[in-house]
């Protein structure tokens, strides 16, 4: 990642910081017997951090996706909400974040689960829940 973009990053957690409680990981959520799946349904998913990439170029949000797993590593975050949008305003209507992000996520090691939000009020069809490993 370029200073530059770094820079980006951390204004974005400036602007956004973790939940307080939960700034050195939310062990009981990432751990929890109840799939991901199941805590989206209910609307009971507690984040540890959330990650807004509207208006980003995918090689741009993919190198913000990839920060925040490592600094959620360092921090001890067990769940990231990331908010790809819905893609309505790109090209054709067709988003490529909503599409790319997820399966770039679920190929990733740190990754142990992902599913996509349900309830309007956590992102919707545009926001995706990340269970770390």
């Amino acid at each position: 990642m370029s200073a530059a973009d770094l820079e980006m990053f951390e204004e974005h957690l400036r602007q956004h910081p973790p939940r307080a409680k939960t700034v050195r990981g939310n062990p009981s959520a990432a751990r929890s017997r109840k799939s991901l799946n199941a805590l989206a349904k209910s609307g009971a998913v507690v984040v540890d951090y959330s990650l807004d990439l509207h208006g980003r170029t995918l090689d741009e949000a993919w190198r913000f996706v990839e920060h925040a797993l490592t600094r959620a590593a360092a921090e001890g975050w067990g769940i990231l909400r990331i908010i790809t949008g819905k893609g309505y305003r790109s090209e054709g209507g067709q988003g490529v974040l909503i599409q790319e992000i997820p399966e770039r996520l679920r190929r990733d090691d740190r990754v142990a689960e992902i599913v996509q939000a349900v309830k309007p009020t956590d992102g919707g069809e545009g926001a995706w829940f990340v269970r770390l490993r």
